[in-house]
């Protein structure tokens, strides 16, 4: 079983990257795998195999997610609570999501739940043998690799009665209902059946099905969808359906969106794989594994310009592969990538067995011909594992003592610059990998898809001090972060060019990416500059309407500055130590005139050798002082293994550096 189950796992990553038959591109759906335990007298025989893309991207209220090839999740959207808390998984295959709720089911056959309920689907973490997942308001089906089901969660409209269900090859499940695709074709329901979405026992033909909160879709092996609520008669060629609270779209063969109600956006869209729906919104993977997204963008769901999720060719090498993954999973989505069930891993020319581990420099054969090199970026000496010798390796190699080549070289190119070198962001990004601070994307950022790269590639020229940037729509706060490895406080004097001045610069506490970010600066009153305006954020956010400084040069705060009562408010978008990332606001305070100095120090986590920062209790008390202590309730509550930035400069009532009076801006990573 064991053996099955893994070759089940590889086999679902082949069919999420879409695979097609060289001669025709026609999407494979089904007799790929062994089928499950109770076989159909007649039908379609579908067996247990996902159409193209499926469990690749995924949508909730106001959330969007993509599952990479390489095991991890890209994430975009509020995350009021904690859906988006998945940046840290690994090992994914797939993920689903519904309302404030996001599951995902690794290649061991585990599940993951992160956001609303999650707490009370926690028996779900114990399942094994899980081939897929589903998510509804507050339960969650897992579907077996014997095509039986569990669930798990709220049962109260009989939304989990599956247990007696045989010879399911997909589930799905929204709001308080739920569905199972049986190998025969025909649809299986139960749970809430108020608005008939359960209406489905006359569906024959079927491949793939969705739901939504008060519907129920699919889509037939001739190409038609059916719905339990919308006439879709006229919809053809459809090869993949889904449904949200307030619509319901699919892709075609030809690779267009479909979308009811009409979506001017939706038939925009060229090229589609595979589809997710949330409460308002659509996400599309293409076919070359990038993703677009319309719709609702209340809380920045649509914000996945960028994203990666297949494997991908860059010159001859080919990357989107984790650290340890193994020669037969590696294979079997090459296989997608290429069209080719002809693929060899050769490994100092000898044939690669399935268990080994990938590394960089494994040669990959198509057909019996060289195809590519196989690049695990951060392996960069070659042990199919990513840590500290490598970052002593890209370290050796950015200082001259020794010297990267060949897929070695690429393999450094974590960043990559916008001249195809080695960025000097990608040293900051491993070393942030290795201790565990920070994810390592197998997609690598490239200098364009950054917002702040060239503006900081810019300054690194004249000055490589620079160690971030931060921008604050609304405000004249765009500057960059600096940091002098010498000199702790040598910004806190000193513009970017170096010249002594009282305004100075932005400036990092710390020399390195760490669990919470100090980022300061002067409150430049009179030239209106540096942090000047997170001034202006307080008093306009506390219903002021005039700057408060009787010298301030523009004292209007009635427009333009961020509402902070709203989640695109209070999302700042802030580079730093080569994390480019979304920081929701969670609290701002000032502090008044003699605040003890022991305030600074705790807001501020200084000395950083303080042991306290480590102790999760600790850091959830930390939290908890700052949420206490803002002017605003927010009503965003941090957990302690998230990462922070505060931001922070003089308050008002500073009347010189022993009054302690300070200005702080507390955010939580959110995207």
């Amino acid at each position: 079983m064991k053996k099955l189950f893994a070759l089940l796992m590889a086999l679902l990553v082949l069919f999420a990257m879409g695979c097609s038959k060289p001669d025709d591109g026609a999407v494979i759906i089904g007799n790929q795998t062994p089928a499950p335990t109770e076989q159909p007298a007649e039908g379609t025989s579908l067996t247990l195999s996902q159409p193209a893309g499926s469990g690749m991207v995924a949508a909730g209220s106001v959330h969007s997610l993509g599952a990479r090839s390489d095991g991890t999740l890209v994430v975009a959207g509020h995350n009021t609570q904690g859906q988006n808390n998945v940046l840290k998984w690994t090992n994914v295959v797939a993920v689903a999501a519904y309302g404030e709720l996001t599951a995902a089911v690794t290649a061991d056959g585990k599940v993951l739940v992160a956001g609303k309920n999650s707490d009370a689907l926690s028996a779900a973490l114990e399942w094994t043998d899980i081939w897929a997942v589903a998510v509804g308001e507050a339960h969650i089906l897992g579907l077996k690799s014997d095509g039986t089901v569990v669930a798990a969660g709220d049962n109260a409209a009989g939304q989990g009665d599956v247990s007696a269900w045989t010879g399911i090859v997909q589930i799905a499940a929204a709001g308080n209902h739920s569905l199972g695709l049986k190998s025969d074709g025909t649809v299986v329901a139960a749970g809430d059946n108020a608005s008939n979405q359960g209406n489905v026992t006359g569906w024959t033909n079927v491949v793939k099905i969705a739901a939504g909160k008060d519907v129920s879709v699919a889509a037939t092996k001739d190409g038609k969808a059916l719905s339990t609520k919308d006439d879709l008669s006229s919809w053809a060629d459809v090869k993949d359906i889904a449904a949200g609270d307030a619509l319901t779209a699919a892709v075609t063969n030809a690779g267009t969106v479909l979308c009811s109600p009409e979506n001017a956006d939706a038939s925009a869209v060229a090229g589609a794989a595979a589809i997710a729906a949330g409460a308002a919104h659509v996400v599309v993977m293409k076919a070359d594994g990038t993703v677009a997204a319309f719709g609702s963008d209340s809380d920045f769901q649509l914000s996945v310009t960028g994203w990666q999720l297949r494997p991908y060719l860059e010159e001859s090498y080919v990357l989107g592969f984790a650290p340890g993954m193994t020669a037969a999973r590696t294979k079997a989505v090459l296989s997608a990538l290429t069209g080719s069930q002809t693929i060899a891993l050769k490994a100092n020319g000898a044939d690669m067995l399935d268990s080994d581990a990938v590394f960089t420099g494994v040669e990959v054969q198509k057909d019996g011909a060289a195809y590519a090199t196989l690049v695990i970026l951060g392996d960069m000496n070659g042990d199919s594992l990513v840590n500290a010798a490598d970052s002593e390796l890209l370290s050796a190699h950015l200082d001259g003592s020794s010297k990267l080549e060949g897929a070695f070289l690429y393999a450094a190119g974590i960043v990559k610059a916008a001249d195809g070198s080695v960025a000097s962001g990608s040293l900051d990004a491993l070393n942030n990998y290795v201790i565990g601070t920070a994810a390592l994307s197998q997609f690598r950022v490239a200098a364009a898809t950054s917002v702040y790269a060239e503006k900081i590639a810019e300054v690194a020229k004249k000055n490589d001090d620079v160690v971030g940037w931060i921008k604050i729509d609304g405000t004249n706060i765009d500057y960059p972060i600096m940091y002098n490895p010498e000199d702790q406080w040598f910004y806190n004097y000193h513009t970017v060019d170096k010249k002594e001045s009282d305004s100075a610069s932005i400036y990092a506490y710390y020399n390195k990416y760490t669990t919470n970010n100090i980022v300061t600066g002067h409150n430049s009153r009179v030239s209106g500059t540096m942090m000047h305006q997170l001034q202006h954020i307080q008093e306009y956010n506390l219903g002021k309407t005039t700057c408060e400084y009787s010298k301030c040069k523009n004292p209007d705060l009635t427009s333009g500055l961020p509402d902070l009562t709203t989640y695109k408010g209070r999302v700042f978008t802030i580079s730093i130590y080569g994390v480019e990332a979304q920081w929701e606001v969670f609290s701002m305070y000032e502090t008044p005139a003699g605040e003890d100095v022991d305030t600074l120090y705790y807001n501020t986590w200084y000395p950083p050798s303080k042991n306290w920062k480590n102790n999760s209790e600790e850091v959830q008390a930390w939290i908890n002082k700052q949420i206490e202590r803002s002017e605003i309730d927010f009503g965003v509550k941090p957990s302690a293994d998230e990462t922070f930035v505060t931001l922070f400069t003089c308050g008002n009532e500073h009347a010189d550096s022993e009054e302690n009076s300070r200005l702080y801006f507390f955010l939580h990573k959110v995207s």
